[in-house]
């Protein structure tokens, strides 16, 4: 929330910055499962909710992450479902291996990693955070970035 109120009227047209409440990314990850547990159902897809946060095929994408509101949302979720039943470290280190989140401003990517270590820190103890290599939010222009790939994959 202080990143969003940093931002001027000016800067935030410029970059396209627009911030997800909390509640509703919460929301879409919740209708994330819904979504897939029907897909699985019909046999759409061939993965279910739990691999959707433990298997690590399965990843995770923001291509626009701003301050990782989405990607904070996902990890919490998966933390409150699997907390009881896998260890607080090899759960964290699961979720920060599959989640990956791109943008533009710089400093939203720095609020997203500082975020993300924010609630691994409510997790883990400090100990243990240090063994924690790092996050994949990522600084690129995720339009040219997929421009990039596909010049090179044709």
């Amino acid at each position: 929330m202080a990143y969003q109120k940093a931002r001027s009227g000016y800067e935030t047209s410029v970059l396209g910055a627009y911030f997800t409440p909390h509640e509703t990314a919460e929301n879409l990850v919740k209708a994330l499962e819904i979504f897939i547990r029907l897909l699985h159902k019909k046999r759409i897809i061939d993965f279910t909710v739990e691999d959707l946060y433990l298997n690590p095929k399965v990843l995770i994408l923001d291509p626009t992450c701003g301050s990782g509101t989405f990607l904070l949302a996902f990890i919490s979720r998966a933390y409150k479902l699997y907390k009881n039943s896998i260890r607080p470290f090899d759960l964290v280190e699961r979720l920060l291996q599959k989640v990956y989140g791109f943008d533009v401003d710089p400093l939203a990517v720095l609020m997203a990693r500082a975020q993300i270590y924010i609630q691994v820190l409510r997790i883990l103890s400090m100990k243990s955070i240090e063994r924690i290599k790092r996050t994949n939010v990522l600084w690129c222009d995720t339009l040219k970035l997929a421009n990039y790939v596909m010049q090179k994959s044709q």
